[in-house]
């Protein structure tokens, strides 16, 4: 429904949750697709951060309200403060 509309900017919210890594693989395809067939911009707020990393042209990361970190997901997977929010500290392992 939301694209019956034509819009220039898709909002989505926590697709990826309750999915199993087949299905999120699957719906990651299925934005990239439609957001090149029909050209818009797309607004994704997820906490799988691992499938945001692999799709996405550009991240911002919010910690308690508070942006942490924004930019090319290579960049922004390499940010100490986005590293010890999200993705735990690898260093310290």
């Amino acid at each position: 429904m939301a694209l019956a509309s034509h819009p220039r900017l898709l909002l989505l919210d926590e697709v990826a949750a309750g999915l199993t890594e087949a299905e999120v693989q699957e719906i990651a395809a299925l934005i990239r697709a439609l957001r090149s067939e029909h050209g818009f911009t797309v607004i994704w707020i997820e906490h799988a951060v691992n499938i945001l990393m692999r799709t996405v042209d550009r991240v911002a990361v919010l910690n308690f309200g508070t942006k942490i970190a924004d930019g090319k997901p290579a960049e922004v997977g390499r940010d100490r403060q986005v590293i010890e929010a999200y993705l735990g500290d690898r260093a310290a392992a």
